[in-house]
């Protein structure tokens, strides 16, 4: 019975690690309300790096204060508007 408890505790143990230690050094994801043109600085009038599909999401790297984003988006990091994104929890 001992046995059964240690492994009902482990799979616990591994949740718990991966919430406590591995989950805040991950990114904040965020989807993708628009089609996304990620620009290399936080202007309107640049030409795009990437463009990012509706739907898709994407990793928000900086602050979500102003008006643009930065994001990694395909491997590509860049800014998009803050209005084009939506936070996922």
């Amino acid at each position: 019975l001992r046995w059964v408890g240690a492994l009902a505790l482990l799979p616990g143990l591994a949740l718990a690690a991966d919430v406590v230690w591995l989950e805040p050094g991950r990114p904040t994801r965020a989807v993708a309300l628009t089609e996304l043109k990620v620009t290399a600085e936080p202007r309107a009038d640049l030409a795009a790096v990437a463009t990012v599909r509706p739907g898709a999401l994407i990793a928000l790297l900086g602050g979500q204060d102003g008006s643009f984003v930065r994001v990694e988006a395909g491997g590509r990091i860049g800014y998009v508007a803050r209005s084009a994104v939506g936070v996922v929890d």
